[in-house]
């Protein structure tokens, strides 16, 4: 035979699957003309149909020698982009399109080499381009609903869905995806539909039953969560997103049986290196430093798996005044907005020139109005983009920017893994590290975070004199009666205002035994859900206590929250997830506050804000001793009647509430950072000094 026809019965063995008798045909012509075009370009398909796509390479690579065929040319792009050099993959997709600009598959393939250099709008105009030659092609339109999600375009990326979905009601993708964008848009009874739709379609779809149990647990409706990741884990025993999302959802009700069942294997997976949960949540269950920056490197592996070329190149900008610039999901009605509002407010215009890059939907709180009218330039992004976010710093000359979101779910890795200015900040969003040299400086204080600490932090630890939380007056409405909170007339309240998320059985341990030990004492707790009250009252049953002696506070407007606070006796802080926010609350109506410090972070921030107030004698060394002072205090009521009083009297005095002392000590340690950067230092730790007092 000649080549032709070894050729042509090669190619009708490659078609009908016969791989080794084609190989055999191609290899003959080969062995004859080894740069033989046609044979080396079947050769190479034959060898990308087999997943080995190095070994495709130089037979395109060869056979481009001898031809200028558009069909070889994305055939060699689709085995560069398999093996991971998608820049190339683009210049062969390109090329064929100089070659034959309608070309289909060049379109759709160059659309996926561009999704994956996470080139979203190119790649969603590539693939807008692949469908005008073919709108009935599936694949290119979930690809390009996809690019249009990343984008935060997602009416369109519905657009496309609800095509696909109309087209293949079964279609397991379409309706995945579209679940997730539905989501995005906040339409979550919608994606809810979507994703029960799909699990009873495919009851075996693991990523259906997943999706349904994350978006239930976003939706604070733990019971049924909890039941979704278990169900996740009957289909994928052992999975850390089931082991994680068990350990979460439990964690939040207090279901302390079934956190007790995934504990060991929760653990286990941290160390082998998997993202388990969210390191915030993992906070609330672990004060282990070691641990605990595991889980955060973790979790920047698996979103940032390569990091970006940075956008800043290494050159100090000359600005007349620092520029600083202030990312966050959570400028809205959130804690930490209430907390930050008074810091932008007083920053020093002639030094500073403040910017806020406010990413996610507007929630229109008069929280949110105050702080855009805080900052010199407040800038919204409806949507999530951090590629965006991190193009816009760049564009802004930020000299520092001030990640204020931490390791919350709407994390900013991606957006500062682009290094998009000089120096960047780990401040007040988290307490703990961000595990990755992408962020240069984390702010604490001596207490919160001391500098022993510094094996456990990618970032270097910067001092704030006192405490490093930034704090903002609080407003005060009505004291209401007793009655009015639904407290009982006569008896002491220990109260404990955090998330339930945040109280472990050690702790309860003591609370349970103070209330046993204090005749007509009550718990008063904050009211988060049906079934955390429920189980807490469970629990303090298992322990002898009348469940009715646990009271729980329903939600209200923050002035007659924080009024109420006046009617409880002691705040009782939790481990090993401090009050942080809620903490300062207490402090600044008056309310005492005992504290147990533990090894983290997290665990240690009721200690700094007691010391900042004035009050270290109330930071115990042990949980014993926690007990013990809790109980001496509830039994002497003119001994806490007097730490009440220093509290109210010494509020404009103490460390804590000196807002302006605070903004010039942060000021202090940007300038510092600034300096070290404008010289071309690398980062390193320091305190800043605060005032004598």
């Amino acid at each position: 035979m000649n080549q032709l026809e070894l050729l042509q019965q090669g190619v009708a063995h490659l078609q009908a699957g016969r791989a080794d008798e084609a190989e055999r045909l191609f290899g003959e012509i080969l062995q004859g003309d080894p740069t033989q075009g046609y044979a080396n370009s079947m050769m190479g398909t034959l060898r990308l149909q087999q997943d080995r796509a190095a070994e495709a390479l130089p037979f395109f690579a060869a056979a481009l020698t001898r031809l200028s065929d558009p069909g070889t040319l994305v055939n060699y792009g689709l085995a560069l982009d398999r093996a991971g050099r998608r820049e190339e993959a683009l210049s062969a997709f390109d090329q064929a399109l100089g070659l034959n600009p309608g070309l289909f598959a060049a379109h759709y393939n160059r659309g996926n080499a561009l999704f994956g250099l996470e080139r979203h709008d190119d790649a969603a105009a590539a693939f807008g381009q692949a469908l005008a030659l073919d709108p009935g092609f599936a694949g290119a339109r979930q690809n390009r609903a996809e690019a249009l999600r990343r984008l935060g375009r997602l009416p369109e990326a519905l657009a496309d869905l609800d095509w696909l979905v109309s087209l293949q009601p079964g279609g397991s993708d379409a309706l995945f995806s579209r679940a997730c964008v539905l989501r995005d848009l906040g339409r979550r009874d919608a994606s809810l539909a979507d994703f029960e739709r799909l699990a009873a379609l495919q009851p075996d779809n693991a990523g259906a039953q997943l999706g349904r149990a994350a978006l239930l647990f976003e939706m604070r409706r733990m019971r049924e969560a909890l039941a979704g990741f278990q169900a996740f884990a009957r289909l994928r025993p052992g999975d850390p997103q089931a082991v994680g999302g068990i350990a979460a959802a439990a964690g939040a009700i207090c279901d302390w049986d079934s956190f007790a069942a995934i504990e060991t294997q929760l653990d286990a997976c941290i160390r082998q290196g998997s993202r388990c949960l969210p390191v915030n949540d993992l906070l609330g269950m672990r004060d282990d430093p070691v641990l605990l920056l595991k889980a955060a490197q973790n979790a920047f592996a698996e979103l940032v798996a390569v990091p970006p070329p940075p956008l800043w190149q290494g050159t100090p900008y000359r600005h007349e005044r620092i520029r600083l610039t202030y990312v966050s999901t959570d400028f809205r009605q959130h804690a930490l907005a209430l907390l930050l509002t008074g810091l932008i407010e007083r920053h020093d215009r002639a030094r500073f020139e403040v910017t806020a890059i406010a990413m996610g939907p507007d929630d229109g709180s008069a929280v949110r109005a105050r702080l855009a009218a805080a900052f010199d330039r407040f800038i919204p992004l409806p949507g999530f983009e951090p590629e965006k976010a991190a193009r816009l710093v760049r564009e802004l000359e930020t000299d520092i920017a001030i990640d204020c979101n931490g390791q919350s779910p709407n994390s900013l890795q991606r957006l500062f893994s682009h290094r998009p200015a000089p120096v960047q900040v780990n401040y007040l969003g988290t307490p703990g590290t961000m595990g990755a040299d992408c962020w240069d400086y984390a702010l604490a204080d001596a207490t919160a975070l001391p500098f022993s600490d510094q094996p456990f932090f990618s970032e270097k630890i910067v001092h704030l004199p006192d405490c490093y939380q930034a704090n903002a007056a609080r407003p005060l409405g009505e004291t209401p009666t007793r009655a009015e909170a639904g407290l009982p007339e006569n008896g002491f309240v220990f109260a404990c205002f955090n998330y339930g998320w945040k109280i472990k059985p050690p702790v309860f341990d003591v609370w349970m035994r103070l209330l046993r030990a204090v005749p007509q004492s009550v718990l008063w707790l904050l009211e988060v859900d049906d079934d955390t009250s429920a189980n807490l009252k469970a629990q303090a049953a298992r322990r002898g206590v009348e469940p009715a002696r646990l009271v729980f506070a329903p939600n209200l407007p923050l002035e007659q929250h924080l009024a109420r606070h006046r009617l409880a006796g002691l705040f009782l802080d939790t481990l090993c997830y401090n009050a942080h926010t809620t903490g300062s609350d207490a402090l600044w109506v008056g309310l005492p506050l005992i504290t147990c410090p533990g090894r983290s972070f997290a665990s240690r921030v009721g200690a700094s804000l007691l010391r900042a107030a004035g009050l270290p004698e109330l930071v115990t060394a042990s949980l014993d001793d926690y007990e013990a002072l809790a109980l001496a205090l509830a039994r002497d009521p003119a001994r806490l009647e007097s730490l009440r009083r220093r509290l109210v009297e010494n509020r404009d005095r103490c460390a804590l509430f000196d807002f302006d002392g605070h903004r010039r000590a942060i000021e202090a340690a940007f300038v510092r950072m600034w300096e070290i950067a404008q010289a071309g230092g690398a980062p390193q730790s320091f305190a800043v000094a605060g005032p004598r007092r």
